[in-house]
């Protein structure tokens, strides 16, 4: 998908590969292409301001990162979850344990709560809640030493 994106003049192609790279760095082996791509991205939509927070957390531009996100953050869906679950893992990276903690238990309860909320089944976003697991169990892995919550 990467490699398919790079050439495009499309800023939602773009944001998409961004963020699916983002999401499994370790999956990609170049991610200054990954950065050079995410400069495509706008900022207007709440999906754009996740990308750019995404590449900014793995840039390691933790307070730009934490900007992006927190517009993102005050939504109740899977996108605010993500965006939630990057804050908790910059604010345990800055030394800030016990706000990263609470971060990270808020976007599991608003993960669960958009899993029963049988928005999956009808909206056709049903990929979000992937997205939003991946990212939770990277943070409990970060944050609690080890995947807590299964994917299902």
């Amino acid at each position: 998908m990467l490699a398919e994106s790079l050439a495009t003049t499309n800023a939602g192609w773009a944001r998409e590969a961004v963020e699916i790279c983002c999401l499994t760095p370790d999956a990609v082996s170049d991610m200054q292409a990954v950065f050079k791509l995410a400069d495509r991205i706008g900022d207007a939509m709440d999906y754009d301001r996740l990308a750019k927070g995404l590449i900014e957390y793995r840039r390691g531009n933790l307070i730009t990162a934490a900007k992006y996100l927190q517009d993102v953050h005050r939504g109740f869906d899977a996108l605010a979850s993500q965006a939630t679950c990057f804050l908790a893992m910059i604010e345990y990276r800055q030394g800030n344990v016990t706000a990263a903690k609470a971060n990270l238990e808020e976007a599991s309860k608003s993960i669960a709560a958009y899993a029963r909320s049988g928005e999956l089944a009808w909206s056709g976003d049903w990929h979000e809640y992937g997205r939003a697991a991946i990212t939770r169990a990277e943070a409990e892995r970060l944050i609690l030493g080890r995947q807590v919550t299964p994917f299902l």
